[in-house]
């Protein structure tokens, strides 16, 4: 099967095997911090000056939202 069509099994195959993945927006980039991290906010998170995951309800952070939870892969702010 084509797993182009489905963005969400190979995310979570990718995220099975160890590899940490990310949600793009239209054109293939990252997301921006949302409103709630704009300017450090949240400790720097967009920066990776603060470890740990971010607690937003949506996804922002660019690059440092991948991950390999399952839980968050699914969820509907990253559907």
């Amino acid at each position: 099967m084509n797993e182009t069509l489905h963005p969400q099994r190979t995310a979570l195959s990718l995220a099975a095997s160890g590899v940490p993945v990310l949600p793009l927006r239209q054109g293939k980039v990252p997301f921006r911090n949302c409103p709630a991290c704009t300017g450090n906010a949240c400790g720097g998170r967009p920066n990776m000056k603060t470890p740990g995951p971010c607690h937003c309800a949506g996804v922002c952070h660019a690059w440092a939202a991948a991950t390999t939870d399952p839980s968050v892969i699914t969820s509907p702010a990253w559907a």
